[in-house]
C-alpha cells in the first residue's frame, strides 16, 4: 500500500479530474455538491471512476459511485476500498 495515498489525496485527484472534465478550475468544483449538480452525467462519472481505479489498481463498482452523494464521501469510500484491498495483498 502506498502510504502517501489517503482520502484527501483521492479527493484532490477527483476534484482536479472533474475540473478538467468540466473545463473549469479545481477551486470551482463544489465539493459538497451532488454529482448531478456538478454537471457530470453518469457516463463521465463512470469514466473518471475507471481512471481512478486504474491509478489505485482497485475495482470501483458503479454501485459505489452512485450510492454516494458528494466528492468527500466518495473519496472516503474509495480510500476504505483501497486500504482494504492493499491489506489483502
Amino acid at each position: 500500500m502506498d502510504e502517501s495515498i489517503n482520502s484527501s489525496v483521492i479527493l484532490s485527484w477527483l476534484q482536479n479530474r472533474i475540473a478538467e472534465e468540466l473545463n473549469c478550475g479545481p477551486d470551482e468544483v463544489d465539493l459538497e455538491a451532488t454529482f448531478d449538480l456538478l454537471g457530470l452525467d453518469s457516463v463521465s462519472l463512470l469514466w473518471i471512476a475507471g481512471e481512478l481505479a486504474e491509478w489505485l489498481k482497485i475495482e470501483i463498482t458503479a454501485a459505489l459511485i452512485f450510492e454516494t452523494n458528494n466528492l468527500p464521501n466518495l473519496s472516503e469510500k474509495i480510500f476504505e476500498l483501497y486500504r482494504s484491498d492493499k491489506m489483502k495483498s
